[in-house]
Formats: C-alpha cells, structure tokens, sequence
C-alpha cells in the first residue's frame, strides 16, 4: 500500500474539482436557457391541461394543472434567484480580483455601535465561498423540489387507478388509507427522513414508504439527498424550501386563477360586483375576434364579435366532454337537439346547425348563423343553454349595427 498515493472513497477526485471550479459560466448559460424555456412551457402546458379538459374529461386534469404548473413555476423561480446569485458572486469575484488586497482598514473611522468590515484582513474570500455555495443549493433545491411534484402527481395517478380497478370489480375502496399515508411519506420527506429513524416505527412503515418511494422516483435522488441534508443548516434549507415554495404557489396562482375559475385574491378593489347591474356582463371568451386575437383555446360558445355589422349572427359551441354526461342520444338524435337558442326574449326554433372541424381537433364543435335581420339597431342578449341544464347556459351580450 502507498501511503501517500492511496486515494479515499469518498475523496473528491480531481475533474470533479476542476468542474466544480469552473461551472459558473456553463450554470449561467444553463439558467438563462431554462428560464426562457420554461416561459414557453407553461404556454403549452396550459393549452395541453385545457385540451385535455375539453376532450377527455380525465379525473385528475385540475389536480394536473395546479401541480404541473407549480412545478414550472418552481423551477422558474429557482433558476431566476440560481441566476441572481451567480451574477452577483461574479461580481464579487471581479471586485476581488481588480482589489486583491482587500479592504482597507486605515479608509475607515467607524466608531461604535458601528462594525467593522475588516474581519479576515478584508479579503471577499468567504463572501465568495457562500455565495457559490448558495448558488448551487438553490439550483439542487429547485430541481428536487420539481421531482418531488412529479412524485406527488404519479402519487395521485395511483389512487386514481386503484379506485378505478376497485370499482371495475365493484369493490369498496377507502380511499382515506391512501391519502393518510401519503400525507405521513411527504411529511417524512420534508423532514429530512425523520421517521425512518424512530425504533419500531420504521418496521410499520418501510413497507409502506418502499412502495411510496417507487412510485415517487425516490429511488432516484436519495443518495444526493441524504448529502445534501447530512450536510446543510436544516433550519436554513427548510426555510429556503418554504421561501421558493411559496413564491411558485404565488406565481402559479396568478398564471391559473382564470381558467380554474377562482376569485382574485390580490385584486382588492371593494365594487368589483357593483360596476354595473349584475346581469350586464361581458367577457372576452365570448367573441371570437377576440379570442383568435389574444390566440386563446375555445372552450366557451361564442359569436363573431361584439358589435354586429350585418344580418346574421354566428354562433359556435365548442364540444365540450362533459355533455356527454348529460344526455343519452336516441336513434335520429345529435347533440344540436339539445340546444336552446334565444335571443331577447326570443326563441328560436328553427336554427340549422353543422358540424364544425377546425384546425385545432380539439375545438371541433356546432356552428350556425343565425338570421337577425328583423332585429332593431342596438343592445340585444344571446341566450344559450344545453338540455336546460343552468350549469351549460351562455348569455352573450351584442350589438347590432345594421338594419
């Protein structure tokens, strides 16, 4: 055996080192490159989640949404504050380099209680060391934090699937177990592994975290979290944890409170609901100049803008999933027998639909134009329903400019 030659497992060998020195320029390249993919990403997952909605009716698509979306949002957020620090540690390292003899004492008169900033003969040496550690626990942070979701998201696909294979055999199933236990895996996690450690309790869990821990991809980032927690201040990780957390969920909310149909919580105005009558509303979604102008999925009836300049009205009905629920179609029957159409106090009877197959697959619907010449100039209000079901009505208001 050498003794001088012999080299320790769990010695950082040297290429590591070397990475590890000079990584802030492939990091800063990594983060920026990130960044502006995950603001493309969320555009699309958002088209991908509504898609799914319109067409699928897949249980789980909200669920989907708010956790797929807090993931980008995480990441996001991670690799911006990842992008902020190793910014400002090249800085210090450029400050450093162009006054490498550090601070100078004898430039300063501070008396008391003021301080000092002389500690280790002035030099940036440990500011620059806890700032490129800091760069990379965010960036680790970040990243295990999005695994963990996707954890959370295959977690909630399994009991998915298990109350659907138990309902396929009509079998009870007491769903509560499941999510009890998850509840008590993801309280461990944050815990740093808590209670794996407790005597005799770890023999009525392991098998139940074992499980837990393939279905949440553990197995593929414990190794480089136990370094990671055997290592860090907990107390400054969990905060950290929490901080990013809580900025995602903040950012995520505002990213989906509209399609999830939430009320606006940082939107304090106290007459939102009194501006005008309750029953003089107006949205967006309802026009389609608008909708194709601000490059929005139909998912809303809607008609050809708000103010009609000729004598016929178009309507469209996206197709939407969840009618299927609400009518059992007979010999002879489509979808269309089941739509009401009103205008004013109006009903029209007569309306000769067609099916409408766009572009976009997903936004295939009933279409039709209505004959509104005998309507006066002015104010007029569509009234939609399907089956007569109120949860499927539309009120669409419209101005008629020609006579």
């Amino acid at each position: 055996m050498k003794d001088n030659e012999t080299i320790s497992s769990n010695k950082t060998p040297l290429w590591i080192k070397k990475l590890q020195e000079n990584s802030w320029e492939l990091e800063l390249l990594i983060s920026g490159g990130v960044i502006f993919s995950l603001f493309q990403l969320a555009d699309v997952f958002l088209g991908f989640s509504l898609m799914m909605k319109m067409t699928s009716a897949f249980p789980g698509t909200d669920a989907l949404i708010i956790l797929g979306m807090l993931g980008i949002k995480i990441l996001t957020v991670g690799f911006s504050v990842h992008l902020l620090l190793r910014a400002y540690w090249l800085g210090m390292v450029c400050v450093n380099y162009v006054f490498p003899e550090g601070i100078k004492e004898k430039a300063f008169k501070n008396k008391i209680p003021f301080k000092d900033s002389f500690r280790d003969g002035g030099s940036m040496q440990n500011e620059i060391i806890s700032i490129d550690k800091a760069s990379g626990s965010v960036m680790y942070i970040s990243i295990i934090t999005a695994l963990v979701l996707i954890g959370i998201l295959f977690s909630l696909l399994f009991l998915l699937l298990l109350t659907y294979f138990f309902g396929l055999f009509g079998l009870a199933f007491n769903d509560n177990i499941v999510i009890y236990t998850m509840l008590i895996y993801f309280a461990d996690l944050i815990l740093f592994g808590f209670l794996r450690k407790i005597k005799y309790l770890s023999y009525v869990l392991y098998p139940i975290f074992k499980v837990y821990d393939f279905i949440t991809l553990r197995f593929v980032y414990q190794r480089s979290l136990d370094l990671f927690s055997s290592n860090v201040i907990k107390w400054r990780a969990v905060l950290g944890v929490i901080s990013l957390i809580f900025l995602s969920v903040f950012f995520t909310y505002t990213s989906i409170y509209r399609i999830m149909h939430w009320p606006n919580a940082i939107d304090v105005r106290e007459h939102r609901w009194e501006m005008a009558p309750s029953d003089n509303f107006m949205s967006h979604a309802r026009y389609l100049d608008q909708v194709q102008r601000e490059n929005f999925m139909l998912i809303t009836p809607v008609i050809q803008s708000e103010l009609i300049t000729d004598n016929h009205l178009m309507i469209y009905i996206p197709y939407n999933k969840r009618y299927d629920s609400m009518v059992e179609l007979k010999e002879g029957e489509t979808l269309a027998s089941y739509v009401e159409v009103m205008i004013d106090d109006s009903l029209y009877s007569n309306v000769n639909w067609f099916n409408y197959w766009p572009d976009k697959n997903e936004e295939i619907g009933l279409k039709t134009y209505v004959d509104i010449k005998g309507l006066k100039r002015g104010q007029h209000f569509l009234k939609l329903s399907f089956n007569g079901n109120s949860a499927y009505r539309s009120e669409i208001a419209f101005w008629k400019d020609a006579e």
